[in-house]
């Protein structure tokens, strides 16, 4: 993480390569603790050979896409291959939760030096009321009769991180299937409207409205929210367009002429930029962190961080504000806008 930072601020790395190294790291690291965790395991309830082998640690969110931040949680669920396996006494569903319960703990549990990730299941069917872990064709059962247009969305990062390769591209190819060959109309976009309203509503609320990086007005989540619903819109013809990473995925849209070369650019540079403002609060405060800070001291840290420099003009914080307002302005601008013309 220090090499990472040291790269970050120095603009040795470019965002992009950023989230990108946090990405392989958080992959690794969630890996090794899967070896750990299972071997640990399966020596306590003396299990050899090939049982219990078909499991998978699925990444969510911008882990799944391979774009992290410095302080991310971690979106993870997991699945594993069929109910029907029993082997030391016990059930697959009974291991397969226990060994889930293992990697979460180990990789959240403060220590004497400090914690891994903090581990966030809550995409998993049923949220937090569903099972920790679940077999294929539980998953596939949810998607069938239960699945709302946001997790549709959401399936478009899913990835798998740790365990079988086999079980996992057997869970992409399944979700697929979901995400999308089916419409993606004006009622899942009501849908997705009505949700970012309940988000807008309780940031709101708050003291950081208007400085919330990632779910403010022209914020992180509206260009992210562009993004997946043209893929679900899309995705069923074209398949260039089923791209994880945000940045690509924004660039097959616009080779496919879904965005103009103006929203291209504009939504690109805005998510860079924005991306890179929350690296650098997250960075400073070792926190996850989306809100610009209100002392001014501690703005133009940030600021200064992001390479603005004092010149004869205006000053460390005028330059960022100025920056920030224009690219969530022309963000925000382009939402609805967009939004409304996915499902033409």
């Amino acid at each position: 993480m220090l090499h990472l930072g040291v790269r970050d601020l120095l603009r040795l790395s470019t965002v992009e390569d950023t989230w990108t190294s946090l990405s392989v790291l958080a992959e690794t690291l969630i890996t090794a603790t899967y070896w750990i965790c299972s071997s640990a395991l399966r020596r306590e309830h003396e299990i050899s050979g090939q049982a219990f082998t078909g499991f998978t640690v699925l990444a969510m969110g911008k882990l799944g896409g391979g774009e992290l931040n410095f302080s991310s949680d971690v979106d993870l669920m997991f699945l594993y291959a069929s109910d029907t396996e029993e082997a030391g006494g016990l059930p697959a569903a009974d291991y397969f939760r226990r060994l889930s319960q293992k990697i979460t703990h180990g990789l959240s549990s403060f220590t004497g030096e400090g914690y891994v990730y903090r581990v966030d299941l809550r995409l998993r069917p049923e949220g937090k009321a569903g099972n920790l872990a679940d077999a294929l064709s539980g998953f596939r059962r949810y998607y069938e009769k239960r699945l709302a247009p946001w997790e549709r969305l959401a399936l478009i990062k899913a990835w798998p991180v740790a365990g079988s390769r086999a079980l996992g591209r057997a869970f992409l190819e399944m979700a697929e299937k979901f995400v999308y060959p089916g419409a993606f109309g004006a009622e899942a976009i009501q849908d997705i409207l009505k949700m970012k309203r309940q988000i807008d509503e309780k940031v709101s609320r708050r003291r950081d409205v208007g400085r919330n990086v990632k779910l403010g007005p022209g914020g992180i989540r509206e260009i992210e929210l562009i993004v997946q619903s043209f893929q679900a819109a899309h995705g069923g013809h074209l398949t260039d367009v089923r791209k994880r990473n945000t940045m690509r995925a924004l660039e097959a849209l616009a080779k496919h002429s879904l965005l103009s070369g103006e929203e291209f650019e504009a939504l690109a540079k805005a998510y860079g930029f924005l991306r890179d403002v929350e690296n650098k609060l997250q960075m400073v405060h070792d926190a996850q962190t989306h809100s610009l800070p209100l002392a001014d001291d501690e703005l133009a840290a940030c600021a200064s961080l992001l390479g603005y420099k004092k010149s004869g003009g205006p000053g460390l914080i005028e330059q960022f504000e100025e920056d920030y307002s224009r690219h969530t302005a022309r963000v925000s601008e382009l939402f609805e806008s967009i939004l409304a013309r996915v499902a033409v």
